[in-house]
């Protein structure tokens, strides 16, 4: 399910979804699934799916309420559907937990050849304050 995740992160985001499918049927009960579902939600992000992207970070977030991951990327799917106040929100909850770090490190330098902006162009969006990287 990582796998799937780094894949998508480098463009290639049709085998990433594969890959993260493939964790789901090769461990159908595995007490980690919230997990598999947050690296869907970047997947489906990356893919454009945005919809699908928050439905899947929302299954991990039912499970773990505090998982940055997928509440970093609920935010981002909600600026692209246009659901500022949401997407801010989340981003709020995300800090006020102790996970204001998260927010502030998807703003580091990534390595060219990755899509990292378009991830990061949207939680820029929802972020009242300027990032501290």
């Amino acid at each position: 399910a990582m796998y799937g995740q780094a894949l998508a992160v480098v463009d290639r985001v049709e085998e990433g979804i594969e890959y993260v499918q493939r964790a789901f049927r090769l461990s159908p009960r595995d007490p980690l699934e919230y997990l598999f579902h947050a690296y869907l939600a970047v997947c489906r992000y990356l893919a454009d799916d945005y919809e699908a992207a928050k439905q899947e970070a929302d299954r991990a977030l039912q499970v773990n309420p505090d998982l940055a991951i997928a509440a970093l990327f609920k935010s981002a799917a909600c600026v692209r559907l246009g659901q500022l106040g949401e997407a801010r929100r989340l981003l709020v909850r995300v800090e006020e937990t102790g996970f204001e770090w998260a927010v502030d490190n998807i703003f580091r330098p990534r390595t060219d050849g990755t899509v990292w902006g378009r991830y990061t162009d949207a939680i820029r969006t929802a972020l009242d304050r300027e990032p501290l990287i």
